[in-house]
């Protein structure tokens, strides 16, 4: 990318671009590449309902304190990867998605507003919260004065390409291997256990070796336009 360009990672929740493509994006920011982090369904700090299944598997007890523990979480993992975040507060799955898409893409295009490069999530889109998003970005595409690339959602694309699965996504996307340096890798392994509550209910080990099995094969899978 130009140096003068910005770089959004479009991230279903508060951690998905980090475990994903945290190397692509702080060998980008390296660059001096803008980077901004969307987290669409990043929930409501205010809420005062209970968890949701998720949020109460990794200890919270109310929606609220899931949301503000999270967004800080998160705010730590871009802060090392040099990524700007930035939250829609939109409930995911567990707490009633949005049912009004025109106003769930309006808050996307503000906060996508000025990019160069807009990359979303591509494969495996077997988790719900990410194939909606995927599905309304590809629906509204057209509307995109930029150029939009797709990743390789982790750590659910290890176990789908072991069992030999298909993206849900266009079948004319061509992930490919993105090469990042050392520190890339490594910066992306110290951003990842920003999350600590995440890592309740995934396993830091599993992180790991999804890390280093996918820098084994030759680094993030990224479909980029050309």
């Amino acid at each position: 990318m130009s140096r003068s360009g910005t770089l959004v990672a479009l991230s279903p929740h508060l951690d998905d671009a980090v475990f994903s493509i945290g190397a692509f994006l702080h060998l980008e920011a390296r660059r001096g590449t803008g980077v901004r982090v969307v987290t669409v369904f990043a929930n409501d700090p205010a809420a005062t309902g209970p968890a949701g299944s998720w949020d109460a598997m990794c200890g919270f007890a109310s929606a609220g304190a899931a949301a503000r523990a999270r967004r800080t979480e998160d705010r730590r993992a871009c802060a090392v990867i040099g990524a700007e975040p930035h939250w829609l507060a939109y409930g995911d799955e567990s707490y009633g998605r949005p049912t009004d898409d025109d106003d769930v893409w309006r808050a996307i295009q503000g906060a996508v507003a000025g990019c160069s490069l807009l990359v979303v999530p591509g494969f495996p889109l077997r988790q719900a919260d990410h194939a909606w998003l995927a599905e309304l970005v590809l629906r509204r595409r057209t509307e995109l004065p930029f150029a939009l690339g797709f990743y390789a959602e982790q750590p659910y694309a290890r176990a789908a390409l072991a069992r030999g699965q298909k993206a849900l996504a266009p079948s004319r996307l061509e992930f490919e291997r993105v090469p990042t340096a050392a520190s890339d890798r490594l910066t992306k392994v110290r951003a990842a256990a920003q999350y600590r509550s995440q890592l309740r209910a995934l396993g830091m080990s599993r992180l790991v070796r999804t890390f280093a099995e996918e820098w084994l094969r030759g680094g993030e899978l990224l479909a980029l336009p050309s």
